[in-house]
């Protein structure tokens, strides 16, 4: 199943494939946040595991897609979507589609 650490507070119930997905210590995942495992690309389904660090931040509707790592205490704004393969790096912040840091 899922590995998810202790304090976390999980708004959402849309984890798919459960043993694809790690969430560390006291992050956020809220309202409709999605850790996306699995999306078809030219009619193949492609599956891999997505991290969530610790005391993330993932705002509402926000999509990190499979093979991204969020690293620890990273902001994830709402609406934002973490394109397959990407890396967020530990304390910044990011938002939009594709997620892009966020200025100042």
């Amino acid at each position: 199943g899922c590995h998810i650490g202790r304090g976390v507070y999980m708004d959402t119930t849309d984890v798919t494939e459960f043993d694809c997905v790690t969430i560390g210590d006291d992050s956020e995942i809220n309202a409709l946040a999605c850790p996306q495992t699995h999306l078809f690309e030219d009619r193949v389904m492609k599956i891999d595991h997505v991290s969530i660090g610790k005391g993330v931040y993932l705002g509402p509707r926000s999509a990190v897609l499979y093979s991204a790592k969020v690293a620890d205490h990273a902001r994830v704004g709402a609406l934002t979507l973490v394109m397959k393969g990407e890396y967020i790096p530990a304390g910044s912040s990011w938002s939009g589609c594709p997620a892009a840091p966020v200025r100042g």
